[in-house]
Formats: C-alpha cells, structure tokens, sequence
C-alpha cells in the first residue's frame, strides 16, 4: 500500500482518503465467508485488512 501512497504523491496528487476495508470482492483466501455479497474473515477471527479505498486529488 505504501508503494501505491508513494506513486499518488510523486504524481502530485493529494491523498483525499485512505480507508481499509474487513471485507472483500473476492474469495481471496480459503476461509473467507460470503456474507451480504462481500467476503470477510469468519466470526472470531481477527480483523485484518481486505481492501482498501483511495481517492486523490490535484492539489
């Protein structure tokens, strides 16, 4: 993630916002459970990142 923050201001663009996301699109790993059309860690497990949102502007 640090790489693509890096390329956005190197762009000089501003980072309006950066959020991370317990949730994602796709099955990316074997114990993901579908759940209201997104895929998450099953209950009891820890919260880790899944995804992330980004949105830059000129400056």
């Amino acid at each position: 993630m640090g790489d693509v923050v890096t390329a956005v201001a190197a762009a000089g663009l501003r980072v309006d916002f950066l959020h991370e996301h317990d949730h994602t699109l796709f099955r990316r790993f074997a114990d993901l459970v579908e759940a209201d059309g997104a895929y998450r860690r099953p209950a009891g497990a820890p919260r880790i990142p899944l995804m992330y949102s980004l949105r830059a502007s000129s400056r």
